[in-house]
């Protein structure tokens, strides 16, 4: 049993939960600022919404992995407390929004009894690792890198408790150059890699997003995967050393190699290395992570094949034969309970069937999708038929979004807001949206959609026209994340949020007629798609 599914571990989580539940009776009553307020609250996973009153937490599911358990859990806490829906975020964790601090409390101790932790979920702590959701299954990946993700995360969690960092830290694990899991632009990356039919990784070290972005810097060397966890932490205790803990709008690792130099940082990081490979109290994590298996699978091919392409992408084979995956997207990432009952009843099904011999599993993703894997062709065509009335099927309506406003202490902009509204434009105008990308939505500069790497993606900020305050977000093009052509989108200048819905149909129609694809169009076309933004950019 891992260390952080043990009873004393357990208790050791809950005995903090009284000291923090004082501290947010002092926040309410006012004694405490919001600032004072979200450094206790942030590493316990808990954030304050707007207004002070209402609560968001954030259950930490490892990697993404949604198990039986876990579902059964969030059933059992939305009946008690009343949710009516879950935020699937772009880290693969959930967020339960608009509870009160009886029920923050409540929740994170139930949850923490049941092995689902909060703890480190937000503040300056290292964040849920992420992992590509169909590592495993994914035709053409170099090998599942679950068990990678999934240990480091156990290693993370042990010591969740001590970490002193200047500011959060991201760790990434992506199963081949499509990288789902973003390892190219986070604060430690590996992508799986396969060279003389012998796994690697390669490692991305000081990437990161939101203000003054930065992709990872590729090192190297290939290293074999079972020296993973030595690099992350060395990493972590590059941060820990070197990270500024004074200024905060420059506290991330990204900045690190801007200030004293890409040299010396990568000095400095291997001389960590060299400390973690002789540190003998490291010995034993090291021996765990380095029982993690990695298979190469002959099978070569390098896509999802896509089944039922008139669902939407939705269906995709896997490498294992006969079995297929199915995306789910509930809007803007909002998963209603009523919707989520209905998916874990079907799961059950399967389980209780006897005839059956698959066993389906849920991961989430980075997009706010969720996986449902490991199902035959029939089972995911009833599956998808059962939720057909809120999965979003073209990529206009799985439009990534941050929580936004009203929510977000931080949020300038009603994210989600501009995705119902861009949706609602096409459908009152007749327009086919099924040419535009899949937008990337953030409600301020923090990049919670990742905007920075989107085909389209925006950024809320407050503009002033003729005098007069109007929400408006900056407009990014051509971003892109996948391994070996990474860039950061063009910032293109600055769009009243009324009017973005209008240019998202006028881009829309004129791909339709010129028959393009939205890819194509802007890179290719570039001029052109300039001057249609120039028609709705502030002035």
């Amino acid at each position: 049993m891992s260390k952080v599914q043990t009873l004393e571990y357990k208790e050791k989580l809950i005995s903090e939960i009284k000291g923090f539940k004082e501290k947010g009776e002092s926040f309410l009553r006012k004694e405490l600022t919001v600032a004072e307020f979200k450094g206790i609250s942030g590493g316990m996973g808990v954030y304050a919404q707007k207004g002070g009153e209402q609560f968001m937490l954030r259950l930490r599911v490892s990697s993404g992995i949604l198990s039986r358990e876990y579902s059964d859990l969030i059933l059992r806490l939305a009946e008690k407390f009343g949710i009516e829906k879950l935020h699937l975020t772009t880290r693969q964790a959930i967020q339960l929004h608009d509870l009160n601090l009886d029920e923050v409390c409540e929740i994170m101790e139930e949850s923490i009894r049941n092995g689902l932790y909060t703890r480190g979920g937000g503040g300056n702590f290292p964040r849920n690792v992420a992992l590509s959701p169909l590592s495993g299954v994914e035709k053409g990946e170099a090998f599942d890198v679950t068990p990678f993700a999934v240990c480091t995360g156990e290693y993370l969690m042990e010591h969740i408790t001590e970490y002193r960092l200047p500011r959060k830290f991201k760790i990434a694990y992506s199963n081949g150059g499509r990288d789902n899991a973003g390892c190219t632009s986070t604060d430690l990356g590996f992508l799986a890699v396969v060279k003389e039919g012998k796994p690697y990784f390669k490692v991305y070290l000081a990437g990161g997003l939101g203000n003054n972005p930065a992709f990872g810097i590729e090192l190297k060397e290939l290293i074999e995967p079972s020296k993973a966890l030595h690099y992350v932490e060395a990493a972590i205790r590059l941060f820990m050393a070197e990270g500024d803990y004074q200024n905060k709008g420059k506290a991330r690792l990204r900045y690190v190699p801007v200030r004293i130099g890409e040299e010396a940082f990568l000095d400095a990081f291997y001389d960590k290395l060299k400390e973690v490979e002789g540190d003998d109290s490291f010995t034993e994590f090291a021996e765990e992570f380095a029982a993690c298996d990695t298979k190469i699978e002959k099978n070569t091919k390098t896509n999802q094949e896509v089944i039922s392409p008139d669902k939407g992408e939705v269906i995709l084979e896997q490498k294992q034969e006969s079995l297929f995956a199915v995306r789910i997207h509930p809007i803007c990432g909002q998963f209603k309970i009523s919707d989520f009952k209905i998916l874990r009843d079907f799961m059950d099904e399967i389980l209780e069937a006897e005839k059956e011999n698959n066993t389906p599993d849920i991961r989430l993703s980075m997009d706010e999708s969720l996986f449902v894997r490991n199902l035959t062709k029939k089972q995911a065509e009833i599956l998808l038929d059962k939720l057909a009335a809120m999965n979003m099927v073209i990529s206009l309506s799985r439009s990534i979004s941050c929580v936004g406003t009203p929510s977000c202490q931080v949020g300038m902009i009603a994210s989600q807001e501009l995705i119902h509204a861009a949706l609602d434009y096409m459908k009152a105008e007749g327009i086919n949206p099924n040419r535009l990308p899949q937008l990337s939505v953030s409600g301020c500069l923090n990049s919670c959609a990742r905007h920075q790497i989107s085909p389209l993606g925006f950024t809320g900020i407050k503009r002033r026209v003729d005098n007069e305050p109007v929400d408006a977000f900056d407009l990014h093009i051509c971003g892109s994340s996948l391994e070996g052509a990474c860039h950061l989108g063009k910032m293109v200048g600055s769009m009243r949020k009324k009017d973005i819905p209008a240019f998202l149909g006028k881009l829309a129609a004129t791909l339709e007629n010129l028959d393009k694809e939205y890819t194509d169009y802007a890179n290719d076309m570039e001029e052109d798609f300039l001057k249609l933004i120039d028609e709705f950019k502030i002035s």
